[in-house]
Order: structure tokens, then C-alpha cells, then sequence
């Protein structure tokens, strides 16, 4: 899941009027063109027009889909509400706020830095910016984080992203998952590999949900048929882009994995064609 950084969205949230004086300019400084051109998701700007340039959305308390802004999830989990599964919302700070929606990915600091740009509080709300420390939210439970986890991993039940990939892309990334279907299913035990299909089938029955049938998997997993699977998972990511460290949870992570290249897109139409719910 990618991190909120510093000076992005949900630092700038928390800045509201007191009674000593407003935290944020009356009136919003134009925003560079360079800016609204080249959006960073999460990224909020002071703005006082009447239209979101496209690629913005205004913060207004409005309820969002996890499927179609995954991403933008990521940067501001349920800091301004929604559910966390299937549903968050886009803050309220009382004042014109537009927040990037579609555009590049700051994975890190360290990534941002290297765009060139800044993301401090008096650069998204204007030079008469003033900070305040921000109020710590209650942490989540840990099965709350497990299906945001989930929820935001490479199976997607939902509308499409907002920026469609190309056809030749497309192409590739489902000939590199039909690859790794095959590759995952041989590492299993054969016990492992009936529990697999019986959750896929389960889930896509709507018998079960997928949280379910991702845990039962994991609790059955060895130690050495995750390994494995991480291997054929990141031989897959290698195709597309650099791979990073394995978590600490390896079984729980090489389950959803394995879901992810199990069920196909063709599967979940067909499932949701026949009326079931797969949320």
C-alpha cells in the first residue's frame, strides 16, 4: 500500500478555521500550470473555482468507491470515513480544496523528490499557510487492515480505474498472469490445491467472502509453498517494474497472491452476471 507523505492530503485535512484565526488563506493563489497538468494522487491544492480541473475532484465529504480510486485510497484510507472495505470518503476542510485523483504514484519521499516538486503545507495551501500539529486517529484493528489489504489488492471487483491501460498492455499483463497461474498452481500440495479451488468456487458462488477464503488458504500454506510462490509472483512484477522486500507476513501475502492470478476477470463477469455479490 503506497504511504502518505509529507505535506499530501491527509496532513492538509486536519487544518481547520479557530477562533484565534483561519489556518488557511482567505482566498486560494493561482495554482501552476505545471501542476494541474501533472497531477500526484493524494496530492490537495487550496483552489476556489467553480469546476475541479480534470484530473481533480473537490474535497467536499463526498463518498467514493475503493475499486475505482485504489489508489487514491491508499494515500487517505478512512481518514474522513467510508467503511474501508468497499467504500472511504474525501475530506470536508471547510474551505475550496481539489484533490488529484488520477496522475503519477509518489511511492516515496524519496520518488517525490526526484520529480522536482513540493507538496509542503504553504505550497498545497498558499504562502499564509499556517501548521498545526495533526491529531492522532485511533489505530485501526488488525482485521480491519487485513481486507483494506485485500480490498486493494490485484483482484478488483468494480469499476475500472479512471486511466485505462493500453490494449497492448492489457494484453501483457494477462498473459504474464495466465503464465503465473500455472506456475502457482504447481508449487501446491494436492490438499492445497483442492482448498484452492473449493474457495474459488465458494467465493464465486457467493458463499463465501474472499477475506475468507484468502485466510483459510493462508493458515493451510507451508512456509516453503509461500517462498515458492513469491518467487513465480515476483518473476511476474519483473515484466512491469523493480520488486521490493517480502513482508514479514509471507503466507498471508502469498495467499492473496494466489487469488489474484486464480480468479480471472472472465470468472468474476460471469459471477456477477448471474447476480452474485462478490463484494
Amino acid at each position: 500500500m503506497i504511504q502518505a507523505l509529507p505535506g499530501v492530503a491527509p496532513q492538509i485535512f486536519s487544518k481547520q478555521p479557530t477562533s484565534s484565526g483561519r489556518l488557511v488563506p482567505a482566498v486560494a493563489d493561482p495554482i501552476p500550470e505545471s501542476v494541474l497538468a501533472n497531477p500526484i494522487i493524494g496530492e490537495a491544492r487550496r483552489f476556489d473555482g467553480s469546476t475541479a480541473p480534470a484530473g481533480w475532484v473537490f474535497a467536499q465529504g463526498q463518498t467514493l468507491t475503493v475499486a475505482q480510486y485504489p489508489l487514491l485510497f491508499s494515500v487517505l484510507g478512512t481518514v474522513a470515513g467510508g467503511d474501508g472495505k468497499t467504500t472511504f470518503k474525501v475530506p470536508s476542510p471547510k474551505f475550496g480544496l481539489i484533490v488529484a485523483v488520477a496522475g503519477d504514484v509518489a511511492k516515496s519521499p524519496q520518488a517525490l523528490a526526484q520529480t522536482g516538486r513540493h507538496m509542503t503545507l504553504k505550497d498545497s495551501l498558499g504562502p499564509s499557510a499556517v501548521a498545526r500539529a495533526p491529531r492522532m486517529p485511533k489505530p485501526p484493528s488488525q482485521q480491519l487492515l487485513a481486507e483494506q489489504r485485500l480490498t486493494t489488492s490485484g483482484l478488483r471487483v468494480g469499476p475500472a480505474r479512471p486511466v485505462p491501460m493500453s490494449p497492448d498492455l492489457v494484453a501483457r499483463v494477462a498473459g504474464a498472469k495466465a503464465d503465473a497461474r500455472g506456475a502457482a498452481y504447481e508449487q501446491l500440495s494436492a490438499n492445497n490445491r483442492a482448498l484452492l479451488d473449493s474457495g474459488v468456487q465458494r467465493f464465486l458462488s457467493g458463499q463465501i467472502a474472499l477475506y475468507q477464503a484468502v485466510t483459510e488458504m493462508a493458515a493451510s500454506l507451508t512456509n516453503s509453498e509461500a517462498d515458492a510462490l513469491f518467487q513465480v509472483r515476483d518473476a511476474m512484477i519483473r515484466q512491469f517494474q523493480s520488486t521490493g522486500d517480502r513482508p514479514a507476513n509471507l503466507r498471508d501475502e502469498a495467499s492473496r497472491y494466489l487469488f489474484s492470478v486464480t480468479i480471472t476477470n472472465d470468472q468474476i463477469a460471469a459471477a456477477t452476471a448471474r447476480g452474485v455479490d462478490l463484494r
